[in-house]
């Protein structure tokens, strides 16, 4: 039986302070207009003092230095603090719409059913006694408390600040979760979102039916940012998105990713600061999610035209609009939220399925009647992308 990924809930959280594109004409040799322009950025959240641009925040903790209790403190400005958050907002959402776990109930127990039958050729020849099994596999944690169905959290980050412990190590314990849980993180940059949901939607399979994954996309990019570089230091913004999986019954989504070796256009140089070649990533990302979509849809055995969504990686409006128009699809079929986030490389996509979870487009049910496509591109280079087909 196929198996198709479901969005549960979302949570995000987002830096308090905004810096507007004046912030940076007051600084560099651009303006609003030259930045919306080239980018349709008009603000971007940062989790920085602007008092003292490219510094930390007060009370930050970038050192990780432990308390006497052992365990690292998180402060407000820490990429592990952003997930946290997040995490906990995307948890408060779904116990929300799921107070008794009683939508799972009746969700779990129809696929138990039908998994007994599927055994058989005949549904007729299904004795009374398979049903049952399958129903008690099925049903067996459905009155576990969320954390406790949680067997995944995958964290899509580029921004640590320590090279260990990883940040998904570090939500076990403040989100109450099950310590027996596979927690790890995933730097593939901008595509590390991408690369984390198939991930989790592979392991997801080889669970109860009932079993979720907590995929967070988090990114504190104002960390590896030089205030004085034009070409970088305007595009890209802190922040973090929860995002919670199940997999169900369904048509089999698609992912097609791939990978070469371009280590000089978009990289971290030994200050550890980004640079990026940005007419060649440009082209790259014109030329590559075009032909990966195209290749989606062929795939899944649909036309483009199918598709309801597209949620592409949130890194500049310009190359969105491009995608859009070589595909020669309407533009509200790309929805974007970079204008007021920027480029969150990780976090870009989470943010953006937390939008339209939020307004509706993608609750539960509103995701089983749509194809929707995600795709995103990165660092390395690479790309990643998803189709997630309509229910028959």
């Amino acid at each position: 039986m196929d198996m198709k990924l479901v969005l549960e809930a979302c949570g995000k959280a987002l830096p308090e302070q905004i810096i507007d594109n004046d912030w940076f004409a007051a600084r560099l040799d651009t303006s609003d207009e030259w930045i919306r322009q080239r980018t349709g950025i008009r603000e971007r959240r940062l989790a920085i003092d602007i008092a003292g641009p490219g510094t930390v925040a007060p009370n930050s903790s970038q050192s990780g230095i432990a308390r006497p209790d052992g365990k690292i403190p998180i402060d407000g400005t820490q990429v592990a603090n952003l997930a946290l958050d997040a995490a906990r907002r995307c948890l408060k959402n779904f116990r929300e719409l799921n107070p008794t776990d009683s939508v799972y109930h009746t969700t779990i127990s129809a696929a138990g059913s039908d998994a007994a039958f599927a055994e058989n050729s005949d549904k007729n020849t299904a004795t009374a006694s398979e049903v049952a099994k399958a129903v008690d596999v099925a049903t067996v944690a459905t009155s576990l408390s969320v954390a406790e169905r949680i067997k995944y959290v995958l964290v899509a980050t580029m921004s640590a600040e320590q090279r260990m412990p990883n940040i998904a190590s570090q939500l076990i314990e403040p989100l109450g979760l099950n310590p027996n849980v596979l927690a790890f993180d995933i730097n593939a940059a901008c595509t590390g979102f991408v690369y984390s949901l198939e991930t989790a939607s592979a392991l997801l399979k080889t669970q109860p039916p009932d079993s979720l994954a907590l995929v967070i996309g988090a990114e504190r990019l104002s960390s590896l940012l030089d205030f004085s570089d034009r070409s970088t230091a305007v595009l890209f913004g802190d922040g973090a998105a929860a995002t919670l999986w199940s997999v169900e019954p369904g048509p089999k989504d698609i992912f097609i990713s791939g990978t070469e070796t371009a280590p000089l256009l978009l990289y971290t140089d030994a200050d550890q600061h980004i640079r990026m070649e940005g007419r060649a990533v440009f082209r790259y990302a014109t030329s590559t999610l075009p032909r990966v979509l195209q290749e989606l849809a062929e795939v899944g055995e649909l036309e483009t035209d199918a598709i309801d969504y597209f949620l592409l990686h949130q890194a500049n409006s310009r190359i969105i609009d491009s995608i859009s128009s070589r595909l020669n699809l309407p533009a509200e079929r790309f929805p974007q939220n970079l204008a007021l986030c920027g480029n969150t490389s990780a976090a870009s996509l989470p943010l953006l399925l937390a939008d339209l979870w939020s307004d509706g487009t993608l609750s539960r049910t509103g995701q089983q009647n749509l194809n929707i496509c995600l795709a995103a591109f990165g660092a390395g280079m690479s790309y990643g992308s998803v189709l997630m087909r309509r229910n028959s």
